[in-house]
C-alpha cells in the first residue's frame, strides 16, 4: 500500500518523510483494517515529523485522525463492526507514535478505538473530527463545565476552539468568542485593544469574570491577561504551549490565585489511550447526528496522498491564512524539507451530556496541541476505492493540487 513514512537516519538529526510502498497491515487479536477514506494533519503530525516527540518510534507512518471502511477483523474482535462498516477514530498516545497511522491507504487500530460514522455524515467530514474533538472535550470535562457558566474560547475560529465552542453551547454555558477581528456581541479581540477587551469580557459577565477559559492559542502574555478576568474558582484549561525557543513564562498574580481557589488545568490529549479517545468519539456520535454538533466541510482542502510530504511541507513553512491561533514552527526544521529533519487516568464525565451519548461512552465495557489541520486524497484504487488525506484550509495561501 502507498503510505507517507517517518525516517530517521540518525540519532542527531530530525526526521524525514517519504512516500514509501508497504505491505498492508494484517489485523490480529483486537485489531480492525481499515482502508482510509479520510485522514487529517493536526499540528501533532507536523510537529512529530519534526522530531518533537521523544516517544515516537522509527520507522512510521503518522497520521492520528481518520475515517474509513472496514476491511478486515482481527481473530478476537467482539463483533461490534462488520466488514463493510463506515467508522471513524483517533490516536491516544500509540497511534503515528508506537504504531504505525493514517497517512496511508490503510491502517490497523484496536477495535476499542473505533466508532461507526454518524449517520448522514460524509467522510470527509468523520476524518477531520478526531482530534479537536478529543481536545475539546477532555478539557472542558477536566474544567467540569457547568450549566449556566461562561466560557472564553482563545482561538474560537480554529479546529479544536470551534469544538470548544460548540460543546460549551451544548452544555449551557454562554460563551465568549475570543479571536483576532472577532467584531459579534460575544467576540473579544485580546489583540488589538487588550485593556478594552478585558472591560468588555467583565461587562460580559455582569463583572464577576469568565468561569473557565480554554486556551488553544498558548501565549503566555495572552494567558497572564485573561487570568486578570478569571472568575472565583475559575478554571484556565491549556491545550498549547510556546515550543523550541520562543519563552514560555508566564506571570500572574499568586495570591489572587490562592485566594479566588482558581486552578490553571493542562489538558494533553497524547496522554490518552486509544480505549479513551474512542469512548469519547462513541459519546459524540448522537450529538452529531442531532445536529448539536456540526463540522463544516468547506473548511478542508482535498490532498492527494501520493502529494502528503508537500503538504506537510507547506504547511510547516507556516503559510496559513489564519495567524492568529496557529502555533510557529521553528524555521530551521524546514529550510530543506527533503533533510527535515505519552498512562491517564479516566475523567468525570461532561455536564448535561444526555444518557443516550453516556450510553454511547460504554460501547465496549470497560475500563492533546492542535489547533487546525488539514486533510489527504488518493487516486481510486483497489477496484476505485479511493482514500483522502485533507488539510484544514486555514493552514494553506491556496488550495493544494
Amino acid at each position: 500500500m502507498l503510505a507517507l513514512q517517518l525516517i530517521k537516519d540518525d540519532l542527531i538529526q530530525p526526521p524525514r518523510l517519504s512516500m514509501v510502498t508497504v505491505p498492508t497491515p494484517e489485523p490480529i487479536d483486537d485489531q480492525i483494517l481499515v482502508r482510509v477514506v479520510a485522514s487529517l494533519i493536526n499540528p501533532s503530525d507536523m510537529l512529530n515529523a519534526q522530531g518533537y516527540f521523544a516517544t515516537t518510534t522509527f520507522p512510521r507512518i503518522p497520521g492520528r485522525d481518520y475515517s474509513g471502511v472496514v476491511e478486515k477483523l482481527g481473530s478476537s474482535t467482539m463483533g461490534d463492526f462488520k466488514v463493510g462498516d463506515r467508522v471513524f477514530g483517533s490516536s491516544g498516545n500509540t497511534l503515528s507514535f508506537t504504531t504505525d497511522g493514517a497517512h496511508a491507504e490503510c491502517v490497523c487500530v484496536p477495535e476499542a478505538g473505533l466508532a461507526k460514522v454518524p449517520g448522514g455524515m460524509s467522510g470527509v467530514v468523520a476524518g477531520t473530527i478526531g482530534v479537536p474533538y478529543i481536545t475539546a472535550t477532555l478539557g472542558l470535562v477536566s474544567a467540569r463545565i457547568e450549566e449556566g457558566e461562561s466560557v472564553l474560547v482563545l482561538g474560537a475560529n480554529g479546529n479544536v476552539g470551534s469544538a470548544a465552542v460548540q460543546m460549551a453551547r451544548y452544555s449551557g454555558a454562554m460563551v465568549l468568542l475570543g479571536a483576532k477581528d472577532e467584531k459579534s456581541k460575544m467576540g473579544v479581540d485580546l489583540a488589538s485593544d487588550t485593556e478594552t477587551q478585558l472591560v468588555k469580557v467583565l461587562s460580559l459577565t455582569r463583572g464577576k469574570g469568565v468561569d473557565i477559559v480554554f486556551d488553544t492559542v498558548g501565549d503566555p502574555t495572552l494567558t497572564a491577561n485573561v487570568m486578570k478576568v478569571l472568575a472565583p474558582r475559575g478554571r484556565v484549561g491549556l491545550i498549547s504551549a510556546p515550543r523550541g525557543e520562543e519563552s514560555r513564562e508566564c506571570s500572574f498574580d499568586m495570591l489572587m490565585v490562592y485566594r479566588k481557589e482558581q486552578r490553571i488545568i493542562g489538558n494533553n490529549s497524547l496522554l490518552m489511550t486509544i480505549k479513551e479517545a474512542g469512548d469519547d468519539l462513541r459519546m459524540l456520535v448522537p450529538l452529531f447526528e442531532r445536529g448539536e454538533l456540526k463540522v463544516e466541510e468547506d473548511k478542508f482542502t482535498k490532498v492527494p496522498l501520493s502529494s502528503a510530504d508537500d503538504a506537510y511541507a507547506e504547511m510547516m513553512a507556516g503559510s496559513r491564512k489564519n495567524t492568529a491561533s496557529s502555533r510557529r514552527f521553528r524555521p530551521q526544521h524546514i529550510e530543506n524539507y527533503n533533510n527535515l529533519a505519552h498512562s491517564s487516568q479516566r475523567r468525570p464525565k461532561m455536564a448535561n451530556i444526555t444518557e443516550e451519548a453516556h450510553e454511547m461512552s460504554n460501547y465496549f465495557a470497560d475500563d492533546t496541541n492542535e489547533n487546525t489541520g488539514r486533510p489527504f486524497s488518493l487516486p481510486p484504487t483497489d477496484g476505485g476505492k479511493a482514500a483522502w488525506l485533507f488539510l484544514v484550509a486555514s493552514f494553506i495561501s491556496e488550495a493544494v493540487v
